[in-house]
């Protein structure tokens, strides 16, 4: 949807599409509760506005580090947070992901 592309910062649009897309990701991961935060937030807009470049900067920094190993990684902890949904192992594999501001 082009209103959701427009929140990325333009150096991210520039570069989000280069990757392809799969079925789990690092975004996926770190918001595997964005429903929820959207809906409890007093303004969903806004909230948007602060989840999407956040998002794009995950997706830079998947693009900085993708590799086979990162890749495993992401399948493992996806698997993992199924099980766990309340885990924060995430940030234990990847200790240098872009720091969340909100």
């Amino acid at each position: 949807m082009q209103v959701s592309v427009n929140l990325y910062p333009e150096e991210i649009r520039s570069n989000i599409y280069n990757c392809k897309p799969g079925m789990t990701g690092i975004g996926s991961l770190i918001f595997r509760d964005e429903e929820k935060m959207i809906s409890d937030a007093p303004d969903p807009k806004a909230m948007y506005a602060r989840i999407y470049p956040y998002k794009g900067a995950l997706e830079m920094w998947y693009q900085k580090n993708a590799s086979l190993c990162t890749d495993f990684r992401i399948i493992f902890l996806t698997a993992w947070s199924i099980v766990f949904p309340k885990n924060q192992l995430v940030y234990k594999f990847f200790k240098d992901l872009p720091i969340r501001n909100f």
